[in-house]
Formats: C-alpha cells, structure tokens, sequence
C-alpha cells in the first residue's frame, strides 16, 4: 500500500447556502465560503460613533476578522441593533470578514435554491447582489462573498444625524 492511500481525503467544500435575516431581508451566501458564525456576545464591538466595522471577532491564532452591520436595505448601520444575534464571516480567498445579522438558517443543497439574474430595475445601483430567488413564501437577495467583501468595503459611513 503506498503513502497516498492512506492520505485523509481533501474535506469536500460544503454544498448548499446560508440565508442570513437583515431585518425582513433574506440574504444568501454559499455555505462553502462561510468560514465561522458566531454570538455576538463573543465578539468585540467597536466603540460607538466609530467608522469601519460595528465589531471584531479576535481568534485563539491572534488574527482579528471585521464584522459590518447592515440594514434591511443593505445601508450601513451607525449602531448595533438589539435585534442582531448572530455574526457570520466568510472567506474572500484573501481575507475573512463578517456581517451581523438577526437569524441564519440553512439550506443544505445548492439546489433548494434556484438562483435568476438580478431584475434589470435593480441593477446599476451600488449592491452585492448576484441573483435573486424564490425562498420559501418570499424572494431572497443572492450574493457570494467576493460581491459582499466589495460592497462592504465600497460603502459610505452612516448617517449619525
């Protein structure tokens, strides 16, 4: 027998999609690119009136990773809400971040969600959406963590009036 067959299998990259609840918004995310979801109470929030991410989840390996909060309408929240349980960060191919969000739910294969090009009424706006699909008795916004790592870092400060 030779060395190669006792090699552990490359781990298969997990099929199906997250859907992560912004307010009353469904946003999707291929669950092979989520790399940790986690408590907000076990992250770090940024000081209030602060630009940049609303909190920081600091792993055991010294490495920090970003997380942004977000509105229902995918605007940038200048504080936290009470509502936000849940922080999901995701792999870019070149950094890890993360978004806030109320609730996160599973679909646990690609298929269950079939994916349609973003209507042309919602293209030419700022946005991460790739697609958009049916869920469940709604419509969910699909994005993939390239488009969400552009957007969030694209977007402006919010508005502190």
């Amino acid at each position: 027998m030779n060395a190669s067959a006792l090699a552990a299998p490359a781990p298969a990259a997990a099929a199906g999609w997250l859907v992560l609840t912004l307010d009353s918004l469904q946003l999707t995310l291929p669950q092979r690119s989520v790399r940790q979801v986690e408590l907000i109470g076990d992250l770090h929030r940024a000081d209030p009136g602060t630009s940049g991410p609303a909190a920081w989840l600091t792993r055991a390996d010294g490495y920090s990773w970003p997380a942004y909060c977000l509105d229902g309408a995918l605007r940038r929240l200048p504080a936290v809400p009470d509502t936000r349980r849940l922080g999901v960060f995701f792999d870019t191919g070149e950094t890890v971040c993360g978004i806030l969000c109320d609730r996160v739910a599973s679909l646990a294969t690609d298929a269950e969600l079939v994916v349609e090009p973003v209507p042309g009424c919602m293209t030419g706006l700022p946005s991460p959406l790739t697609g958009v699909a049916r869920l469940r008795d709604g419509i969910a916004a699909v994005t993939n963590s390239a488009a969400l790592f552009d957007y969030l870092n694209n977007l402006p400060e919010p508005d502190r009036g």
